[in-house]
């Protein structure tokens, strides 16, 4: 005999028995539908499905979590289905559906879906779902499970408030059980904290190295033509343009000098701790006009702001000794940029006097070399700013009536070896590493958050370990973008691990969270084996841990609340009144251990309640639970 199926009044479809938990009426069509089912069957399936056509919205919606035990499927056409109420969901949610059969049917092929977002999730929100869209979980025996992340459409506490979703749950096939089936159905949400694990593999070598720089940007200004340049040339030149207008002897008699500018890219090679002990700047003359003569070198001076100067993709023609006006902004007789930021000294501003002097009368290369120079290299490298470089300008005066100027192969000649280069020896005042914390590695980006390194008591963005490392954020203001660098001063050689933990904060969705960046010093971050250990399992290194033993991470946390530790949780409401899911390494008394590892003794008020522990690789005691 086979079960008719019946409608089902919490959902309005067909189902094989009714929910667990009975509709909730709030009109009263829906109200009269409940009268007349303790009356008569027929009449309440009839009203029951009146009130679902005239009104969809009618449909009661469960509250989260939901645990709907025993529930059988009959056959591949009957479902399970769940309206849910995503307004209680947790912060940065995430919808999780587990499915488990029966003993019986390991080998089942069940499938979950997720459908029907009512209204679509949320309005304006960076990915909104569809009315249409439906998410499905992926092909498995046995099990079934489904995960559907809403971080990106709540922009604001409480932006799910109103909306649901239908959760069905279907046999794709019974396997070698056969039919019927019952499985138990758990939907919860979860909350997915801002996270991340960044390992670098640091050699601590600090012997002296030298690197070889190829000019990232150069360009020719004219004084003849103030509009011209020649970014794009092959050439770069330096010195003067005589030009006799008129007759004699009425004539007029002009010396239009020629600059050379040019950059390298230092501070993007050299370490930002290196210690420049040599510099030495190598061009290559092509040609000389008129003789040549005295060549002098200059740091190129920062405008207002600190306004660089632009290369642009000016193409001389010929010898490229006219110069060609740029169809990009670009520097100029008289601006730095085309039109704006104009120098203060028509030709270019220079810092101070010459770097250095060479007379250049032949062809071939020729070496600017200076304690000078060698200074200013230092200096980019401690501002960490590089892109006013250099500027060359040639012989030539009032009283030779004839060219002279020095004619150099560019960043463009179509010969790398003859292009200009920077060579730059020095060594790193300490084994170091640089990066960026970015949207690859915290899923946090995008709501106004707040980074910092954790036990950065002083809150100045930098953060000492016990074994010598410093970490450094560099602008922590920054957004999509967050450079940080580490450094190492300790025992030359050392062989083990760091850790520099940091902590992110969103104000919007009032959540925290945390990562880790790990140093692995003459370690291969890629071997499994040198990996340290997780003693609770939360996902944050016992070497970055502030609570070892107890779950603070954001794979686990623990409920922590006036009564003090209880049990794990991945979202506040899996916590008892009053307690929150502690899983972002908060501190509130910043003692260096974690609030999971303290709960308040009777009398006492807050006070530790675990042993101390030292835990190698952090700038200060941390403490672990026992």
């Amino acid at each position: 005999m086979h079960e008719r199926p019946i409608i089902n009044a919490l959902t309005c479809r067909p189902a094989l028995r009714p929910r667990l938990r009975p509709p909730v009426a709030s009109s009263g069509v829906r109200r009269l539908a409940l009268v007349f089912a303790a009356s008569s069957g027929v009449r309440w399936l009839a009203l029951v499905f009146a009130a679902c056509l005239w009104d969809g919205s009618a449909i009661a919606q469960l509250a989260l979590p939901v645990e709907s035990n025993g529930q059988t499927l009959p056959n591949l056409v009957t479902e399970l289905t769940y309206t849910v109420d995503m307004g209680t969901l947790p912060q940065r949610p995430v919808i999780v559906v587990e499915v488990s059969p029966d003993v019986l049917h390991t080998d089942i092929q069940l499938e979950i879906e997720a459908t029907n977002w009512l209204p679509p999730v949320p309005p304006g929100g960076s990915a909104p779902i569809n009315t249409t869209d439906s998410f499905f979980s992926a092909p498995s025996s046995g099990d079934a499970y489904l995960e559907v992340s809403m971080i990106d459409n709540v922009p604001v506490p409480g932006g799910l408030v109103g909306h649901q979703v239908d959760v069905i749950v279907r046999v794709l096939s019974f396997g070698s059980g056969g039919a019927p089936a019952d499985v138990d159905v758990t939907i919860r949400g979860e909350t997915r904290v801002p996270t991340g694990t960044i390992a670098i593999e640091v050699e601590t070598d600090i012997s002296p190295q030298t690197v070889f720089l190829d000019a990232d940007k150069d360009t020719t200004i004219y004084a003849s033509n103030s509009a011209a340049s020649n970014g794009a040339g092959v050439y770069m030149w330096a010195g003067t343009d005589y030009e006799q207008i008129g007759v004699p002897p009425f004539v007029a008699n002009f010396w239009n000098k020629l600059n050379g500018l040019l950059s390298f890219p230092v501070v993007s090679t050299l370490p930002w701790n290196a210690v420049v002990s040599n510099a030495d700047l190598q061009l290559y003359v092509v040609s000389v006009t008129g003789g040549g003569g005295t060549t002098l070198l200059y740091e190129t001076a920062p405008g207002n702001f600190g306004a660089p100067w632009y290369e642009g993709n000016a193409n001389a023609s010929g010898s490229e000794f006219l110069g060609a006006i740029s169809g990009s902004a670009a520097a100029d007789w008289f601006e730095r940029q085309g039109s704006t930021h104009a120098w203060t000294t028509a030709g270019g501003d220079v810092v101070g006097g010459s770097l250095s002097s060479l007379s250049l009368t032949t062809t071939g290369y020729k070496i600017f070399s200076s304690p000078a120079i060698n200074d200013t290299v230092q200096g980019w490298v401690d501002d960490q700013d590089d892109s006013h470089g250099f500027t060359v300008r040639g012989p030539g005066s009032t009283f030779f009536f004839f060219d002279i100027a020095l004619r150099f192969a560019s960043s463009e000649h179509p010969t790398s070896s003859v292009r200009p280069e920077l060579r730059v020896d020095y060594a790193p005042a300490a084994p170091y590493a640089d990066g960026t914390v970015n949207t690859g590695v915290v899923s946090f980006i995008g709501e106004g958050e707040d980074f910092g390194w954790i036990y950065d008591i002083d809150d100045d963005g930098l953060l000492s370990t016990t074994i010598g490392g410093l970490c450094e954020v560099l602008d922590p203001q920054l957004v999509n973008y967050l450079p940080y660098t580490y450094s190492y001063s300790g025992t030359p050689g050392y062989v083990g691990l760091d850790c520099c933990a940091w902590k992110i904060d969103a104000p919007e969705t009032n959540t925290t969270g945390v990562g880790q960046a790990v140093f692995y010093h003459n370690l291969d971050p890629n071997n499994p084996a040198n990996d340290p250990p997780d003693t609770d399992g939360d996902a944050i290194f016992d070497l970055c841990d502030n609570c070892v033993n107890v779950p603070n991470g954001p794979a686990l946390g623990t409920c922590i609340g006036p009564a003090g530790v209880s049990n794990t949780c991945m979202s506040d409401l899996e916590c008892s009144w009053g307690a929150t899911c502690q899983f972002s390494q908060q501190d509130a008394d910043l003692d260096e251990m974690g609030d999971a590892c303290q709960v308040p003794e009777p009398g006492l008020g807050l006070s530790l309640f675990c042993g101390l522990g030292a835990l190698v690789g952090l700038s200060r005691r941390r403490e672990r639970c026992t």
